[in-house]
């Protein structure tokens, strides 16, 4: 499975923002490659058509629905 899947998976069931030193940690990875991973969902989430978006601040990160999604 891609990274961008696996870190994906981990922001939706978690619900809350996740570290990405502790993504990198639980998946095997490094730091920079979950960072890399969370810059290719953000371009594919953020200008797709599609209800949610990624926010990353600082060393965290969360799946959340796009402003006008949320019901």
């Amino acid at each position: 499975m891609k990274t961008e899947a696996l870190v994906e998976a981990i922001l939706f069931t978690h619900g809350e923002p996740v570290a990405i030193s502790l993504m990198a940690d639980v998946l095997g990875l490094s730091h920079k490659d979950v960072g890399d991973a969370l810059k290719t969902l953000e371009e594919k989430l953020n200008g797709g058509d599609g209800g949610l978006d990624i926010v990353v601040a600082g060393d965290k990160a969360q799946l959340v629905t796009k402003g006008g999604a949320a019901v």
